[in-house]
């Protein structure tokens, strides 16, 4: 939908397919409608409750200059696109004229087996709690792969959008590449398990295509734990060198 409102219940979205030129495929999409003239007409207001989003070919849920809450919902095996490109989860990032800080809000969700990234936050205000995030998977070409990612972002005037991320009472298990993966943005993180991932924690000063550079900052309120099976402890950020996942097509 474009510069809506939107409440969708109890429903099941199954194989969204990309359009012609092998694009986009969402199962559900919330973004801004912009006009001839190049100018967006106003953001969505999404709510997702107790729905069902599986196999879609490119993403899960995508939110551009949009607002959404998200709650008890599982987003299950998306799929790259027609192009081989995205996959991820769930997408939120600021819309392309950068006029509105998209925000979300996602309880007692789940994302299973996304590919490229479960949970993908480009200069949104991001706020999980109480999520399951397991088994993302890499590209189809190896790459990528973190359970929740969050980067700042740049809208086509220049202006970059740090956004902000928190994240709480969550398990994030089984990543390819990082269970948390932070480029060039702030967040918070608290009472998690980052279970059995390639890396539990991953903090980068790089984020976008041209490999800019920005602080990153990481608040730890206590009670996160990262290892696997009997090899636990406190979490530590790392620096792996790790390149952004690039933001999915709308």
């Amino acid at each position: 939908m474009e510069t809506a409102s939107a409440t969708i219940e109890r429903s099941l979205v199954v194989d969204a397919l990309p359009a012609s030129d092998g694009s986009r495929g969402t199962g559900i999409l919330a973004t801004q409608f912009v006009d001839d003239a190049g100018v967006p007409l106003g953001p969505s207001t999404l709510s997702v409750r107790g729905c069902k989003i599986a196999r879609a070919r490119g993403g899960g849920i995508g939110i551009f200059g949009s607002t959404a809450t998200i709650d008890d919902s599982l987003v299950e095996d998306t799929l790259p696109d027609g192009n081989g490109e995205g996959g991820v989860g769930i997408a939120i990032s600021v819309h392309y004229k950068g006029l509105q800080i998209p925000k979300l809000h996602a309880t007692r969700t789940a994302v299973i087996g996304a590919r490229s990234g479960g949970i993908g936050s480009f200069g949104a205000e991001t706020v999980l709690d109480g999520v399951l995030v397991r088994g993302t998977l890499a590209s189809p070409v190896g790459r990528f792969g973190d359970g929740i990612f969050v980067s700042a972002f740049d809208d086509s005037a220049g202006t970059v959008h740090a956004g902000s991320a928190v994240v709480s009472g969550s398990l994030v298990e089984g990543s390819t590449r990082a269970g948390i993966a932070i480029f060039g943005a702030p967040l918070q993180l608290g009472g998690s398990f980052l279970s059995c991932n390639e890396i539990a924690l991953d903090a980068e000063l790089v984020w976008g295509g041209l490999a800019r550079e920005r602080a990153f900052s990481l608040t730890d309120v206590g009670r996160n734990v990262c290892g696997c099976n009997t090899t636990l402890a406190a979490c530590s950020a790392q620096s792996a060198g790790l390149k952004p996942t690039p933001l999915p097509s709308r």
